[in-house]
């Protein structure tokens, strides 16, 4: 998954706290980049606030608006 988004240069929104910081590990100890990682905390955006996580995502997605800047980034989503 990670390879594909890297190709096509998409950046990842995720509540996946557990298992995707290990694979970005993995990516960047065997030389790969990513595209960009946004994890989103599911307290604060719980699925059915979508217009709140829009929100959010439309503000960091705005602070970074070059692709460049999203290589290898992690944030994390706040209010």
């Amino acid at each position: 998954m990670l390879e594909g988004l890297w190709r096509d240069r998409r950046i990842l929104a995720s509540y996946d706290r557990a298992t995707l910081p290990g694979h970005l590990l993995e990516r960047l100890i065997g030389g790969k980049h990513h595209a960009g990682v946004i994890f989103v905390d599911q307290e604060r955006f719980p699925v059915v606030a979508v217009g709140a996580m829009a929100r959010a995502l439309h503000k960091v997605l705005t602070a970074f608006p070059s692709e460049r800047e999203w290589t290898d980034r992690i944030v994390t989503l706040t209010a």
